[in-house]
C-alpha cells in the first residue's frame, strides 16, 4: 500500500472524527449509556493516546500529551474510575489536530522504516515498521469513530427524554 494512500486514509479518518465531535457538548461527552463501557470523551482521548503510543512511544519517548492520559484513556481504563478532571473537548480537539500534523511531518517518507524493535500486541501479531503501526492506528481510529457516532445518537436520545 502506498504511503500516499495511507496518509490520505489517515487524514480522512481524523477529519471524520473531528467533524463528528464538533457539535458534541461537554455533558454529552460524559454521558455513559447503559451497555457501553465508555463515553464519547473517553473514546476521543483513547484515539489520541493510542496513536501517540503507536507513533511516538508515549509516554516514554514523547511529552506532547500529559502523562496522565495513559491513566485516563489507556487500554482497559474507564471514566467511572477517573480520580481527576479529564481534559475539555476543546483541548482534545486541538491535540488531535496537532497530533495529525506531527504524524504527517514526522513520518512522511518514512513509513517503510523499521521500528527500533518490533511491537507485539495482545493478539500476538508483530509490527515491524512505522507504516504497519500507522495502518493499525488508522483502523483503530475508524473503529472508535464508529463508536463515537453510535454514542452520539444514543446520548442525544437519552438526554432529550430526561
Amino acid at each position: 500500500m502506498s504511503s500516499t494512500l495511507l496518509f490520505a486514509q489517515f487524514t480522512h479518518a481524523r477529519n471524520s472524527l473531528l467533524k463528528n465531535i464538533e457539535s458534541v457538548t461537554e455533558a454529552e461527552a460524559d454521558h455513559q449509556p447503559e451497555g457501553f463501557n465508555n463515553t464519547i470523551r473517553w473514546n476521543i482521548g483513547h484515539i489520541l493516546t493510542v496513536d501517540e503510543q503507536f507513533m511516538f512511544g508515549f509516554p516514554n519517548r514523547t511529552q506532547h500529551l500529559p502523562a496522565n492520559y495513559k491513566q485516563l484513556f489507556g487500554n482497559g481504563t474507564k471514566p467511572f474510575e477517573w480520580t481527576e478532571e479529564p481534559p475539555s473537548l476543546d483541548t482534545l480537539k486541538v491535540q488531535l489536530q496537532d497530533q495529525a500534523d506531527r504524524i504527517t511531518s514526522t513520518y512522511e517518507g518514512r513509513l517503510d522504516e523499521n521500528l527500533p524493535k518490533p511491537v507485539t500486541l495482545g493478539s500476538g501479531r508483530q509490527y515491524h515498521t512505522y507504516g504497519e503501526l500507522f495502518a493499525l492506528g488508522i483502523y483503530h481510529e475508524a473503529s472508535h469513530t464508529g463508536i463515537v457516532q453510535a454514542l452520539k445518537k444514543i446520548v442525544a436520545n437519552e438526554l432529550q427524554t430526561k
